[in-house]
């Protein structure tokens, strides 16, 4: 993948990226604000991956680049990671048929939101097992290439490898994104990643710069709102009379990335929380 940013300027998304993850950084908090604002504390990002991984072996801590590592976290948890996560269909594809079936029908009654792949919130019918090494390419989610009901060859079948890194400068998880084509090596560009991404989010919020612990160009989605619309399901959990635990945030953090990727079968690599 090239490394060039989505919109704006390169230089000015390396620096924000040099105060998300700085290396010199003096002092961390310690203090929780989640419930306030939907912020986290290291601890509590620490705590909340623990639960991910315990809960999902898909999901693994990883150490990374020794070199790369930030003090106030554990040098063998300094991000987490899951691989080979399914992607059918093209978002792309599926919003400009919606918008086709919108324009054709001959009312609001005849329009039907095309199918994506399993994104309930219900979790996956077979627990998919965890490889057991990091650099095993095994399909964790025992998907079949040969599946008549797979996507036509418009809509290619790629893989993506997904890890969740701590953003010191927003207090929140930030999600980083590589993809491979259908052969399963192939790096796709940034422009065919753009593809599995929601237009909204595409045109406003995703990044290709190196990733903060590997080096290479990874894509990643931007933290800014993801605070705001925490709080935000802090609320709306404690309005229906639930209370959402810190521990608990990986897996609506995750249910909120969906929305993002809306084709990358995400939620099945977790269960219902």
């Amino acid at each position: 993948m090239a490394d060039k940013k989505i919109s704006g300027g390169t230089q000015e998304a390396l620096n924000e990226l040099g105060k998300s993850f700085a290396r010199d950084v003096k002092e961390v908090p310690t203090k929780s604000t989640f419930v306030k604002d939907g912020k986290i504390t290291p601890d509590e990002f620490i705590a909340a991956g623990d639960r991910l991984v315990m809960k999902n072996p898909v999901w693994a801590w990883q150490g990374g680049d020794p070199a790369k590592k930030l003090w106030f976290l554990p040098d063998n948890k300094q991000f987490l990671q899951v691989k080979s996560i399914p992607c059918r269909v093209r978002a792309s594809t599926l919003a400009a048929e919606a918008k086709e079936e919108m324009i054709g029908g001959d009312n609001d009654d005849d329009w039907v939101a095309p199918e994506t792949t399993n994104l309930s919130s219900e979790p996956a019918k077979e627990e998919p097992k965890p490889s057991g090494d990091e650099d095993d390419d095994e399909d964790i989610f025992n998907f079949d290439e040969d599946d008549p009901n797979a996507a036509p060859t418009t809509n290619a079948f790629r893989r993506y490898d997904a890890t969740i890194c701590f953003d010191i400068y927003y207090l929140s998880p930030r999600l980083f994104l590589y993809g491979y084509d259908e052969d399963g090596t192939t790096p796709l560009t940034t422009e065919q990643i753009l593809q599995d991404l929601s237009e909204e989010h595409a045109a406003k919020t995703v990044t290709t710069l190196p990733h903060p612990h590997l080096g290479i160009p990874w894509t990643a989605l931007h933290p800014c709102k993801h605070s705001i619309t925490m709080k935000s399901m802090i609320d709306r959990e404690s309005e229906a009379g639930r209370t959402l635990k810190v521990e608990q945030y990986m897996f609506y953090f995750l249910k909120f990335v969906q929305t993002i990727c809306p084709t990358l079968e995400i939620e099945k690599t977790i269960m219902s929380e």
